[in-house]
């Protein structure tokens, strides 16, 4: 939404008499352009406020009337806007305003053909051509026919060509039909027509990236720089273009040059330190890691990925620093937590790994990789009876062979040999292949007689 939008001499004499509590006039035009506004921000409250105050001055005009109607919508009364309607249609028939009205009261309640049967009616007595073709097209959205929806944004278009929302609206239906060949074809033609537009030019190279078509995305992008310096998603796709084409040393360029454009650059420079990491230039790849992070500290990505390069190089207590800020930042983000994790396991951090294995099944209970992860980690720790304790809970919702042998493997080593030795039938009648790789791992298990003399059955 632009500036000039949202200003409005009208609502700041409006906004003015409000703040002052004094009382201006207002001609009829005036206070309804007043109330248009508001509605349009959907700011209910003020638009109210304004329709109470047109009242007071004119209250016996119609068009103030009609603007009642569509506050009513707005406040989602629909019986009473269609009883005031029904009493406005026998005073001003066929209003085209009325006629939208009726339409959006239909659309809200996903009627949507009935709201199209309206929106027509509006179309044949109004100069609102374009609103109403694109109201149309919006209706055939919402019943997914986005052939029908795509000729009518389309026939918006050619009423203006500056008209942005039919232009992304177009694009949008070509998108739900996954018809990027017409979709490049409609976007040359207007292009043809308006060879200046940047952001027309930026979507065809959205489009061509989606074919992989990396050498005309990139064309496509350059022009749209070209025509607007500081296009900056410009920058950023030409950049990511560069990037799936492993030319990592030029979306580096890219990046660095949009920079003098970026309000925020924690992000940008985020994306030039995992060029770098590409490249295998660790340090580089810290200095862009720093940069993010001194320009917005609060951004988790930003340490997280400094501390990916830290585990890279070996450095396992400043990566363990930096993930743990990440972490600080966004606690339920899984990959940070999962990386945490093994982190703290090389650093012989056992009981820190095991809480965040708490944290990470808490987020993700049905993620049997997590209970094995953790039970394997108590293995590990010869704690068999915090195993046990673990896996016979888990049991009493799950049956999953690896988690049985486990428990089974845990019930031996605390020489409770009945009960492993029953979980141990359980767990082999599930998968008997899994034994060639406990074997290994748990060699007093598998000398205890009862398993042997089961196994020689087999």
């Amino acid at each position: 939404m632009n500036d000039d939008f949202l200003y409005n001499e009208n609502v700041e004499r409006f906004e003015e008499m409000l703040s002052k509590n004094e009382t201006w006039y207002y001609d009829a035009e005036e206070i309804v352009d007043i109330i248009t506004f508001y509605i349009d921000i959907n700011d209910v409250n003020n638009a109210q406020k304004a329709l109470d105050y047109a009242f007071s001055i004119h209250p016996e005009n119609l068009d103030i009337q009609v603007k009642k109607v569509e506050v009513l919508i707005a406040k989602r009364k629909f019986t009473q806007a269609q009883d005031l309607i029904t009493k406005l249609n026998s005073m001003i028939p066929s209003n085209t305003d009325l006629l939208i009205a009726q339409a959006k009261i239909f659309s809200i309640k996903k009627n949507y053909q009935k709201a199209i049967e309206f929106y027509e009616l509006a179309l044949e007595n109004s100069d609102e051509t374009e609103f109403l073709l694109s109201s149309i097209g919006n209706e055939f959205l919402n019943l997914n026919a986005n052939e029908k929806a795509l000729s009518y944004f389309k026939k918006a278009l050619k009423i203006n060509l500056d008209d942005e929302y039919a232009f992304y609206s177009i694009i949008h239906c070509y998108n739900q039909l996954k018809d990027t060949v017409n979709c490049i074809e409609f976007l040359l033609d207007y292009i043809d027509q308006r060879p200046y537009s940047d952001y027309a030019w930026y979507n065809l190279g959205l489009e061509y990236k989606k074919q992989h078509n990396f050498s005309e995305a990139l064309r496509a992008f350059d022009y749209a720089i070209l025509i607007n310096q500081k296009f900056l998603s410009a920058y950023w796709q030409k950049a990511n273009a560069l990037e799936k084409i492993s030319r990592y040393e030029e979306a580096i360029e890219v990046y660095e040059e949009s920079l003098q454009y970026d309000d925020t650059p924690s992000f940008t420079h985020v994306k030039i330190g995992k060029c770098y990491k590409k490249l295998k230039l660790e340090l580089k790849a810290l200095a862009s890691f720093y940069n993010a992070i001194y320009d917005d500290p609060q951004m988790d990505k930003a340490w997280a990925e400094a501390a990916d390069v830290y585990a890279e190089m070996e450095n396992l207590g400043e990566a363990i620093y930096y993930l743990k800020r990440a972490l600080e930042l966004n606690p339920d983000h899984i990959r940070y937590i999962k990386k945490y994790i093994t982190l703290s396991i090389e650093n012989q951090s056992i009981d820190e790994a095991l809480n965040y294995y708490d944290r990470l099944i808490q987020l993700e209970p049905d993620n049997h990789n997590n209970i094995l992860g953790k039970a394997e980690l108590l293995l590990f720790t010869k704690d068999y009876t915090q195993v046990i304790d673990f896996l016979e809970d888990y049991r009493k919702e799950h049956t999953h062979p690896e988690a049985l042998y486990y428990l089974s493997f845990s019930y031996f080593l605390t020489h409770q040999t009945y009960l492993g030795f029953d979980l141990f039938k359980y767990a082999y009648a599930l998968a008997p292949e899994l034994i060639k790789v406990y074997t290994k791992r748990f060699p007093k298990v598998f000398q205890n007689p009862l398993i042997k003399s089961f196994l020689n059955e087999k």
